[in-house]
């Protein structure tokens, strides 16, 4: 089927929206992370709709996003301090924060790179707070992803 992404990101996005585990002010960032990655898309390919690849980028953000909204535990990016990023961090590269069956995290990489040091994190002013925190760490991590 190759509308894989087409069909089932939408949905993805509702359930997300309507989730009340998740805080409003995250849920803001998520709408207003996603509507930029789209509006960059199309204009990036000079396309008017959104195509099965955007849906599939989309997709991987807001769960990556959503991920790293539970590893600090629903609490609002915006009110998040250096002690809370570095102890997050120090929790999902030691193992002791796993995914939902309990294994650790091996892309633990591609969830700092979009979401901590990109455009979520920069949205709520954070992105500068979690490269100072995550820098040195980061630039070890990547070398031994590469």
């Amino acid at each position: 089927m190759s509308d894989t992404y087409t069909r089932s990101y939408p949905k993805y996005y509702a359930k997300i929206l309507n989730d009340p585990d998740i805080c409003q002010a995250n849920k803001d960032v998520f709408t207003k992370c996603l509507e930029k990655i789209s509006r960059r898309s199309k204009r990036r390919q000079r396309i008017q709709e959104l195509d099965e690849p955007c849906y599939k980028t989309l997709h991987g953000y807001l769960s990556r996003m959503v991920t790293v909204n539970r590893w600090f535990k629903n609490k609002p990016w915006t009110n998040l301090t250096a002690d809370n990023i570095e102890d997050m961090f120090d929790k999902v590269e030691t193992g002791i924060i796993t995914k939902k069956n309990g294994l650790p995290y091996k892309d633990s990489v591609s969830y700092y790179e979009r979401v901590m040091l990109g455009l979520p994190f920069k949205l709520v002013k954070k992105d500068e707070l979690a490269k100072e925190v995550i820098g040195d760490s980061f630039k070890v991590l990547v070398i031994q992803f590469v």
